[in-house]
Parts: structure tokens; sequence; C-alpha cells
């Protein structure tokens, strides 16, 4: 009973430490690879800290994943950052992306001042991309949905020392260059 048990144990911290996302399975971007993933909320935490922006909400499960990220400013100054980003297929219809963008940007004006918000939406061919944040503030938030199987990115990108015109600039960029495979 007790070797039942024990494998048992084992085999679900085996799975646990396996259920991270791939996302290379399913989009790319010049802006991520393999070895910027952080694969333990260790390294999450620490890699937070080394940045100064820490947040006490961070998990890792089956369908999201974390990257380590650079953007390069217009005087070529690295500025390292961090991004959360999760992955999901709708299973019945696509939802209306403008009503979907729509109710994550309420989300984040929860709270705030809506003239203080900086959002745009871009759409192509192979997908709907829309991202939001505040004046002011490191966190990125943006949605990509693929056209027209209705893949979904969701995710956050944090910077600390970026300004405005330098987040939306990067955030523009960041979205355009995500593709789905």
């Amino acid at each position: 009973m007790r070797k039942i048990l024990l494998s048992c144990v084992l085999l679900l911290v085996n799975i646990s430490v396996n259920a991270q996302l791939n996302l290379f399975n399913y989009a790319e971007s010049s802006y991520l690879s393999s070895s910027q993933e952080l694969r333990s909320l260790s390294e999450v935490m620490k890699y937070r800290e080394r940045l100064g922006i820490p947040r006490p909400y961070d998990e890792i499960n089956d369908n999201s994943a974390y990257f380590q990220i650079s953007y390069a400013t217009p005087t070529n100054e690295s500025v390292p950052g961090l991004v959360d980003i999760s992955y999901s297929k709708s299973t019945g219809p696509v939802p209306d992306f403008d009503k979907e963008a729509k109710a994550h940007y309420y989300i984040m004006l929860v709270d705030e001042d809506e003239s203080m918000m900086i959002t745009e939406t871009l759409k192509s061919r192979d997908k709907n991309a829309a991202y939001f944040f505040l004046q002011g503030s490191p966190v990125i938030t943006f949605l990509i949905r693929s056209v027209p199987d209705g893949e979904r990115l969701l995710g956050n990108v944090e910077f600390k020392g970026l300004t405005d015109a330098q987040m939306k600039a990067f955030a523009k960029d960041f979205v355009q260059k995500m593709k789905f495979k």
C-alpha cells in the first residue's frame, strides 16, 4: 500500500512539473525563445525580484508560461521585462473579438480613470489583437485571437522604467510579431 501511495505521489509530482504550456507548439514570436522561458515558480519569483517588479499571485499551470523578455529603446538601451502568457482554443463558436477585447478592457479599468487608459486594437487577415495599459503603469495586458480558428493568447508584459510611448511601441510590435502555427 505504501509503494502504491508513493508511486501515485511521484506520478502527480511528475505531471505537475511537466504540465507547463509549451507555447511554441501553438505560436511563435521573435521576442520569445525557449532559452528565455522561466520553468518554475521559484525562477519567476527570483527574476521578478531581480527586476524589482514584485507580484504576489504568480502561478504556473498547464496553459500558461513565463518568459524573460527585453525591449531595445530608441537609444539602444535594453530594458528587461517579464511576459506571462496563456493559450486556449475555442471549443465552440469563436467569440466576438470586439466584445471580448472590451470585456478585458473593462476588467483593467475597474477603479481606474478611463482617460488614463492607453489601448489599441489591430486586425489582420490571420489574427485580431488588442493591448491595454494605464499611463505610468509597468503592465501591458494583451489579447490575441487567431482568425478564423479562434485560438487565443492572453497575457501581461511587465517592464520597469519604460515611458508610455515606449510601452505603446513595444505592445504594438509584440502583438504584430506573434504568429499562430
